[in-house]
């Protein structure tokens, strides 16, 4: 089957679970934009994904986890993939992502609500990818499939 086809197969299948999953933990998820306490390994990989989590500085989870499927011919950048899991996301704060320059110089300034400078001089947004903090941009840091990519509110520059 011609990997274009099975790419658009699978891309699909995501979303239908996806929506699948909303609409059940709509129903039972509570007021307000964070969702329940999860216990998971916060940087587990899953073969073939890669996993988008966004974190509030008191450490609950805004988005627990969006789950893009990786395609061999596709560039994921730390940034893109973040648009994609905003448009996968039920939580409405995640569909107005503002930023700053491109590229190398791309800075995510507010997203779920949370700006940067909001609580104190030295906060904003930073990214983890596979635990490891990233000092580039995330317009041009590269994933693979497996990468799992954790978004962080700080409010202390750490």
């Amino acid at each position: 089957m011609n990997k274009k086809i099975l790419a658009v197969i699978l891309v699909i299948a995501v979303v239908l679970v996806g929506v699948t999953v909303y609409f059940i933990l709509e129903e039972s998820e509570p007021e307000g934009m964070f969702v329940p306490e999860v216990d998971f390994n916060l940087f587990e990989s899953v073969p073939g994904f890669v996993v988008v989590r966004v974190r509030h500085y008191d450490g609950r989870m805004i988005v627990p986890g969006i789950y893009l499927p990786y395609i061999e011919d596709e560039t994921y950048t730390v940034y893109s993939a973040l648009r994609m899991a905003s448009m996968l996301s039920s939580y409405s704060g995640m569909q107005n992502i503002v930023t700053r320059g491109s590229g190398q110089m791309l800075y995510v300034i507010e997203m779920a609500g949370l700006a940067e400078r909001e609580y104190g001089p030295a906060s904003g947004w930073i990214f983890e990818v596979n635990g490891e903090r990233i000092n580039v941009g995330a317009g041009v840091f590269e994933l693979r499939g497996g990468d799992v990519v954790v978004w962080r509110y700080t409010v202390d520059g750490r």
